[in-house]
């Protein structure tokens, strides 16, 4: 999205238009973030309907920028914990060694998370209160979940309808081990997260499972909360079946795209290479299998204790580090097969839309109770193994060998994941609302 740079009175007239929206998302910028991406989708869905957008996230400085969909406004983040973009490049501010020590005085002392220095200061800041005035409504996405305070301020000083994203959970599922292992802190939050959602008009969820686990714990939220999936890629377009190209070559190319514990920190990449490695042995097939993202340190040494167990029976293990979504997607369609895994039941993660547009056959280890089991249990591109059960599949893991050989095989992709839709059922969220 390109920015130009336009002088105060152009962009208050900007901002006068009859609908306005200000979106709260300090990582906007950073693709390396995928809730940037998600933001994208809101913006161009906005813009398709003549509505301004306020974008509110963090940087190096104070600074407001036109753009060809409304404004973006950076506020300084005290913590240094965001960058700016410079000559297309996404760029730290901090350059310090990461510290497990620091990260953790950080999140026991900041709730819900370091971020909220910036979070309160930007609702507050005479930059935000100036643009923002008259927005119809004002939305965060997270994490971080310091995101969601910071709107819910912002709102309430508006007196604006408030749009809660929960790309993922905040309670549920929680991807900070605090949460999990201290009461107190878990409670602390708890009162952040129900004030944010009895506040909120709306909340957006990414699968009916993590619907099901807010209602349940949080019944006040019945009502208000509405299923929108992240999007197959628009440069795909919005057909639902797509021809497939074909197989070139008598060694099978597996690619895992993303990362694995470096999101969740019980994602880990043994439980996808042992149902791997069993599907190689029985079939006696060869290959390589390639994993392309952003791995850690003790996620690179877990590919190394079972790569010579692959060469044994003739395949290769390559880690390639990461690249950009559309180069990505390249590489997903030039493979004759995909691997994913998930951990966490509620979550449908963003790779899984990625790979359904590369129309190429899935070996997704996932739990049988989980939303991408419910997603993809119909979809003939998919096989599925249960993540508890690995051991007792070897049919599903040998099917998903035999696809990725052959020819050609059917793919789908059922109407609800396609973007036409889901800005669709965005807007209406919008247009229910009184004006």
């Amino acid at each position: 999205m390109s920015r130009k740079s336009g002088d105060e009175a152009s962009l208050i007239n900007a901002t006068n238009l009859q609908k306005k929206m200000t979106i709260i998302a300090p990582f906007w910028g950073n693709y390396g973030s995928i809730g940037s991406f998600r933001i994208a989708a809101f913006i161009r869905w906005l813009s398709s309907r003549q509505v301004f957008t306020l974008m509110v996230r963090a940087g190096r400085s104070d600074r407001v920028v036109e753009t060809s969909w409304g404004l973006e406004i950076t506020i300084a983040d005290p913590l240094c914990l965001y960058g700016d973009v410079e000559e297309g490049i996404y760029q730290y501010t901090s350059r310090r060694r990461p510290s497990r020590l620091r990260r953790l005085i950080a999140y026991l002392l900041l709730v819900p998370d370091p971020t909220i220095i910036w979070a309160r200061r930007a609702a507050h800041h005479p930059l935000v209160l100036k643009h923002a005035g008259n927005s119809s409504w004002v939305l965060s996405s997270n994490p971080p979940e310091s995101s969601h305070v910071g709107s819910y301020l912002l709102a309430n000083r508006l007196r604006s309808r408030l749009i809660i994203d929960m790309r993922d959970g905040w309670l549920d599922e929680p991807l900070q081990p605090l949460l999990k292992e201290l009461s107190l802190q878990h409670w602390r939050q708890g009162r952040l997260e129900r004030r944010t959602l009895q506040s909120a008009d709306h909340v957006l969820v990414t699968s009916p499972v993590w619907k099901e686990l807010l209602e349940k714990r949080l019944p006040f939220t019945k009502g208000k909360i509405t299923v929108l999936y992240n999007a197959c890629p628009l440069a795909y377009g919005n057909n639902r079946v797509w021809p497939v190209a074909s197989r070139n070559s008598a060694r099978l190319d597996l690619v895992h795209a993303g990362r694995f514990t470096g999101s969740r920190n019980t994602r880990r990449p043994k439980f996808l290479l042992e149902v791997l490695l069993a599907g190689v042995r029985s079939t006696g097939s060869k290959g390589k299998v390639t994993f392309i993202g952003s791995l850690e340190p003790r996620d690179k040494e877990e590919l190394e204790f079972y790569r010579e167990q692959f060469m044994a029976q003739g395949w290769e293990v390559l880690v390639e580090p990461a690249v950009s979504r559309e180069e990505l997607s390249l590489r997903l369609m030039a493979s004759d097969g995909l691997l994913l895994l998930t951990v966490a039941p509620p979550t449908i993660p963003l790779k899984f839309f990625d790979y359904l547009a590369a129309r190429k056959p899935v070996l997704a280890v996932t739990p049988r109770d989980g939303a991408v089991w419910q997603g993809a249990s119909a979809l003939p591109q998919f096989f599925l193994v249960d993540s508890k059960q690995v051991c007792r599949d070897a049919i599903t893991i040998n099917n998903f060998f035999h696809a990725c050989a052959a020819e050609k095989w059917p793919c789908e992709v059922p109407s609800e994941f396609t973007e036409e839709q889901l800005s669709q059922r965005f807007l209406e969220i919008l247009r229910c609302d009184k004006t």
